[in-house]
């Protein structure tokens, strides 16, 4: 059997509430610097600051902390801030397309050139 087992697949973002997902990014990157122990000013939302968060996880043991159950509450978070940063790199917007009522998408559009 495969290493999932038993379980179904979820989203990856499955305890976010879809219908906020873009507004809640705001809190969702205080907590990730929380969660990491990084200043809030250091997560400037730069491509330099993907180092920071590196860093961070790299600290705390990477393989087991990303991939530690207690700790996948962070993804919502990571997703979030590194979106954040693609969009302000190419001026960009978020955009979320529901499929159903367990499955969406996160998209950052290009807004204008």
């Amino acid at each position: 059997m495969s290493e999932l087992g038993e379980r179904e697949p979820v989203h990856i973002l499955h305890n976010q509430n879809q219908d906020r997902f873009i507004q809640e990014i705001p809190q969702l990157i205080f907590n990730l610097s929380k969660e990491l122990e990084i200043d809030i000013s250091e997560l400037d939302k730069t491509l330099e600051s993907l180092l920071v968060i590196d860093k961070a996880i790299e600290n705390k043991n990477r393989p087991s902390y990303i991939d530690n159950d207690d700790n996948k509450k962070i993804l919502g978070s990571l997703i979030a801030y590194i979106g954040e940063v693609l969009k302000t790199a190419i001026n960009g917007g978020w955009f979320i397309k529901k499929y159903n009522e367990h499955w969406f998408i996160c998209q950052i559009k290009i807004l204008k050139f």
